[in-house]
């Protein structure tokens, strides 16, 4: 009988493949799975299965993920910088860029939605940024050099938002970790932007009210300037209606899921559904 081993890091993915063929009857011998190749290997090298599906990137152990990090990090840290600047730049949204390239640096005269979308933006790059060296030093990040956490964290802060690349394996952060990542996917990007999610500024007022409201304020005030309460009513009705589209999504999965005997954690579920509703 022909021996078939599964390597994938994305569980969903790794447990409908395993779950959905019924290999005996195809004539197949399912051996076994994992979720990257430090895993895998050894179980390759006593079973020595006739078909291998793997991902297109996988960890091959530690000694060789080591010397490959190392190249990889010498190669190709200017490459993921310039990245992260593009990434930074298509997210912030053409309204703004319009306003800057206006107003230059006379930044009083910067329109409010500008404001807010800069200070927002650089606010959560910058909690973000912290969160995620912090969250994942012992978990996706571990074994690596100061230089290579402060790399991909940074790169882990800017791409959830709005293109979805992913500097580690998804399956190694920490459910802290994974659980920022989709609120981050669920925030998005700027309005006018080349990202998804329910827009920064959105994901702004909505906080801002909420401040506001705990200070005892009756209107929504940022940055000195009050927000009409119809945009504040919008922000409102956005966020509610994109979690209640979440939760749908995620319910549906896992009902699909137990009807095809498919198992997979609430988290994971969820940010399968937030990572398809902010498009990353």
């Amino acid at each position: 009988m022909v021996k078939v081993y599964l390597v994938e890091d994305e569980i969903i993915i790794r447990q409908s493949i395993k779950n959905s063929i019924d290999w005996e009857k195809e004539g197949y011998e399912f051996v076994g799975d994992a979720s990257d190749g430090e895993l895998a290997l050894p179980v390759i090298l006593k079973e020595k299965p006739d078909i291998l599906i793997t991902d297109t990137w996988t960890s091959m152990g530690e000694e060789a993920e080591k010397e490959e990090r190392k190249k990889i990090f010498k190669d190709y840290q200017i490459n993921r910088l310039i990245t992260c600047g593009l990434i930074f730049f298509g997210g912030i949204g053409f309204l703004v860029w319009d306003d800057v390239a206006e107003h230059k640096w006379h930044v009083r005269r910067y329109l409010l939605h500008t404001k807010i979308m800069l200070c927002a933006t650089f606010l959560l790059l910058a909690c973000s940024f912290a969160l995620f060296l912090a969250l994942e030093d012992g978990a996706a990040f571990a074994g690596m050099t100061d230089g290579e956490k402060a790399l991909n964290a940074a790169f882990m802060a800017v791409t959830p938002r709005t293109a979805g690349f992913n500097a580690v394996p998804m399956d190694g952060l920490s459910e802290a970790g994974a659980a920022l990542t989709a609120l981050l996917m669920l925030v998005g990007a700027g309005t006018g932007s080349t990202g998804g999610g329910i827009k920064v500024t959105t994901f702004a007022v909505v906080m801002m009210t909420v401040w506001c409201v705990v200070r005892g304020n009756s209107e929504t005030v940022i940055l000195r300037r009050r927000v009409a309460q119809e945009a504040v009513y919008k922000a409102l009705a956005i966020l509610v209606i994109s979690l209640l589209a979440v939760a749908l999504c995620s319910g549906t999965i896992m009902l699909v899921m137990e009807d095809y005997h498919l198992s997979a954690s609430g988290l994971d579920v969820f940010f399968e559904a937030v990572s398809a509703f902010g498009t990353v």
